[in-house]
């Protein structure tokens, strides 16, 4: 009888929570859009905010994270020559 009753239960939890989520899913994930929109617009402020801060005449440079790494021990230079064919 005892695992009846824990199947019983099982199924009911299952169920019951497949009902609930259908019905706040819509909810939560409204939520979850709007609170990404407006960190994302807060950003958006806050860059443009930061450029028009400037005087006029002033110049303003942003540099990237990004830097290239090079390496001088790329390979040797090969010099061809074109031969013709015909001769």
């Amino acid at each position: 009888m005892g695992f009846l009753k824990t199947l019983f239960f099982i199924f009911l939890f299952y169920y019951s929570f497949k009902i609930i989520s259908r019905i706040l899913a819509p909810f939560l994930i409204r939520y979850l859009f709007k609170k990404a929109q407006k960190s994302s617009q807060a950003e958006f402020r806050q860059r443009t905010n930061k450029q028009y801060k400037t005087q006029e005449g002033e110049v303003f440079v942003s540099k990237s994270k990004k830097t290239k790494t090079t390496s001088k021990n790329v390979g040797e230079y090969v010099d061809f020559e074109e031969i013709d064919e015909n001769e």
